[in-house]
């Protein structure tokens, strides 16, 4: 979901910010495994800051080349049903104030290649 810094900055002032640093021992080693897979079709290089609202993780993301995005993931129980996760996500939205036409479907590789695509 693309979003704007007004968006960011009502999110990072009103939700807490756990502890998210995660180091990557062996990049080098993980790269070539999967590099062994059917091939790398590009890479998306991006800095992601996570929040929590109760059950929902709320990703902050800058992505080279593309700019800002966020997205909301609803953790749900094994007794919630989708549609309430989906309600939650609405509810969310309409708080911080975005439009429902700003949702995006696609990945950021899809994206990223769509985007280089129009500049060949």
């Amino acid at each position: 979901m693309r979003n704007s810094s007004d968006i960011a900055a009502r999110i990072q002032q009103s939700l807490h910010r756990p502890p998210t640093s995660v180091p990557m021992l062996f990049p080098r080693i993980l790269k070539r495994m999967l590099a062994l897979w059917p091939g790398i079709r590009a890479t998306a290089v991006k800095t992601r800051k996570v929040y929590l609202k109760g059950n929902t993780r709320i990703h902050l993301d800058h992505v080279v080349g593309l700019g800002n995005y966020m997205e909301l993931e609803i953790v749900l129980g094994p007794n919630d049903r989708h549609e309430d996760g989906i309600t939650q996500a609405k509810t969310i939205m309409e708080e911080l104030g975005i439009p429902r036409n700003a949702l995006e479907s696609q990945a950021y590789v899809n994206l990223l290649e769509k985007r280089d695509s129009l500049h060949k």
